[in-house]
């Protein structure tokens, strides 16, 4: 029978904490969710202050406008005086930190009409917005995954890096790794790969006698699995669970929680 976790696990399945505190990552996952036609607002509340950074609407095209002090990257075509600034889709990994190329004065388009002459935001591919925000006097940076089919913007999640100054790349979800899907526990003791996955998935661990648990959670942090870890390198075939997004919670005898997202094709 499936159980709830704690609400503070349940909390914690939706922010991928690392060991070091100067150096974590926060991660808010959001259900693919499409951005409203009727008018109103999406906004995206990086810290979850209750402020939001960043606030979407369909508007000629997604149209964002940011708060004081906040900002998306940008591209601009001032030099031929269209002036107009269109949020710049990133890939993968790429490195998000002032120099960005923050150009925009408040708002900015995802691909609007007008705008196609220069630049025209990637499609049908889920692609990154790099973002600063001030929490206080201090400057972040972050990511928003989002995916633009033409039509429509979808927003699938995003993260912070919580030490001001600090750069992040483009899909980072804790401090350990990111871009092809590994996370670290205290300096490489676990690598999970790959990620997206189909069928299995990979655990290479240093020290299995460190971990307590391994458990699969549903998106809501409900244990759908538990997984028994019998060898330092080992394959586990989960392609009976359906196509969507999980995380891995390992449970260390330390009594620390770490928590890795994947993603099954």
């Amino acid at each position: 029978m499936r159980k709830k976790l704690t609400s503070a696990l349940a909390i914690g399945a939706f922010l991928m904490l690392a060991n070091n505190s100067n150096a974590t990552i926060v991660y808010t996952n959001i259900t693919d969710t499409p951005l409203p036609t009727d008018g109103s607002n999406f906004d995206i509340n990086m810290d979850n202050s209750g402020v939001a950074e960043f606030s979407f609407t369909d508007m000629m095209g997604p149209y964002i406008t940011f708060e004081t002090n906040n900002h998306l990257a940008t591209v601009s075509d001032i030099n031929t005086g269209q002036g107009w600034d269109v949020v710049k889709g990133f890939t993968l990994g790429t490195t998000i930190n002032a120099n960005s190329g923050y150009y925009d004065q408040g708002d900015g388009f995802i691909a609007p009409d007008f705008a196609t002459g220069y630049y025209t935001f990637p499609t049908n591919v889920d692609t990154y917005l790099a973002c600063k925000f001030n929490i206080g006097a201090s400057t972040y940076y972050g990511w928003i995954r989002v995916n633009w089919n033409g039509t429509t913007l979808v927003f699938k999640d995003y993260a912070y890096q919580n030490t001001a100054n600090t750069s992040i790349n483009a899909g980072d979800m804790s401090t350990g790794g990111s871009t092809n899907g590994i996370s670290s526990i205290e300096k490489n003791d676990f690598e999970v790969y790959p990620n997206p996955f189909s069928t299995e998935i990979n655990f290479k661990i240093t020290d299995k006698n460190s971990i307590s648990s391994v458990s699969i959670l549903a998106i809501d942090g409900t244990i759908i699995e538990q997984i028994k870890l019998n060898e330092m390198d080992q394959k586990t075939n989960l392609s009976h669970l359906t196509s969507g997004s999980y995380f891995i919670l390992f449970e260390m005898k330390n009594g620390e929680n770490q928590i890795q997202k994947i993603i099954k094709n």
